[in-house]
């Protein structure tokens, strides 16, 4: 019985230098959201000359004579709703520094170990 109450806190110890070490886990989510519009115009001049004569055709400083002048002017526009979503995860994991006890709890945990159960085999016989 005494054997076994001198190996269960040697084991615990064992279990404990054996756990991994401890580690901060981050994670971080970004979302973007842009609404606007995006509008196309068109814009078109159109000039109309109706019954034009040059009078005379020959000379030097000809006269310009129109009957007509039509002048028309022509929109259009396109708007449209744009929309862009971006989003981001990103999983940021930092691992803890490892304490220098921790590094030395497994040895000696073998160690205390086997000079028990050396121990225990010598006062056995």
């Amino acid at each position: 019985m005494k054997k076994l109450l001198l190996i269960i806190p040697v084991l615990a110890l064992l279990a404990v230098a054996g756990c991994s070490s401890a580690r901060k886990v981050e994670e971080r989510a970004r979302l973007e959201r842009c609404d606007s519009l995006r509008a196309l115009l068109a814009e078109e001049l159109t000039v109309r000359l109706d019954d034009v004569r040059i009078i005379p055709p020959d000379s030097i400083r000809p006269r310009v004579k129109v009957a007509a002048v039509r002048i028309e002017r022509a929109r259009t526009a396109q708007i449209e709703a744009v929309e862009t979503e971006t989003g981001d995860i990103e999983k940021v994991e930092t691992p803890e520094p490892q304490q220098p006890m921790r590094s030395l709890l497994k040895p000696m945990a073998l160690l205390v170990l086997i000079a028990l159960l050396i121990y225990g085999a010598l006062k056995g016989d």
